[in-house]
């Protein structure tokens, strides 16, 4: 009887871990049936409108099944992709809808800049004019990611567009991150001072307590130009 007993109830666990299981499970295997896709956009290959609606298929399955943060993370970048790359198809509408998935990532994950750098470049962008909610989003990607490579440009341009909206401790903030991007990736900075002369601007003014950086700069921004 206690045989039987110990088996039924390794029996129940068995099934509760199963079906515990199969939602990660499911939305892992929606993930993996558009990894060629995913692996063919980071090796800057050309995809298709369909290939990009189907990679974005593939991150709307998964999360049907699961909801995950990182998943709702990059299916934004995926819906922003193809606003910028496909403009004909109705680019206001994947701006919002990109919008809305950086808002969804970043109820399961708040403390996460990436998702409110690019919340903030698209509150800006949707509302051109009002601006609603994109100081308030730089202010969280300035606080949860000063030091965060991949969007260090992005908040920098965000930032000289609010500058009088920031507070001194964000003006603080973004200040360093010039500096410390003159130190660890001097040809991001030099790259963003090429694109209008408000940014050179700024960065030669956020530089200017150190003569040598400021050199430094100066001459890369120079040989960049000409």
């Amino acid at each position: 009887m206690f045989r039987i007993y110990v088996s039924v109830v390794s029996l129940a666990v068995a099934i509760f871990l199963i079906v515990l299981a199969t939602p990660l499970l499911m939305a892992n295997i929606e993930l993996l049936k558009v990894q060629s896709l995913k692996e063919r956009v980071l090796a800057k290959q050309t995809l298709s409108q369909s290939e990009w609606l189907d990679l974005r298929s593939g991150h709307v399955a998964s999360l049907q099944w699961r909801e995950n943060y990182q998943t709702h993370l990059e299916k934004a970048k995926i819906e922003l992709e193809i606003s910028r790359r496909f403009p004909e198809e109705v680019e206001d509408n994947w701006r919002l809808e990109a919008e809305k998935s950086f808002e969804e990532s970043l109820r399961n994950s708040p403390s996460n800049p990436v998702a409110w750098s690019y919340l903030a470049y698209l509150r800006k962008k949707n509302m051109v004019g009002a601006f609603h909610g994109s100081e308030e989003a730089l202010r969280m990607a300035l606080e949860t990611g000063p030091h965060e490579l991949s969007i260090a440009p992005l908040q920098l341009r965000l930032a000289i567009d609010f500058w009088d909206k920031l507070t001194p401790q964000d003006q603080t903030r973004v200040n360093n991150i010039v500096v410390w991007l003159e130190r660890s990736r001097p040809g991001l900075l030099v790259d963003l001072a090429t694109e209008k002369s408000s940014y050179f601007k700024f960065i030669v003014h956020a530089l200017k307590h150190d003569d040598e950086a400021l050199l430094r700069f100066i001459e890369g921004a120079s040989q960049a130009r000409f």
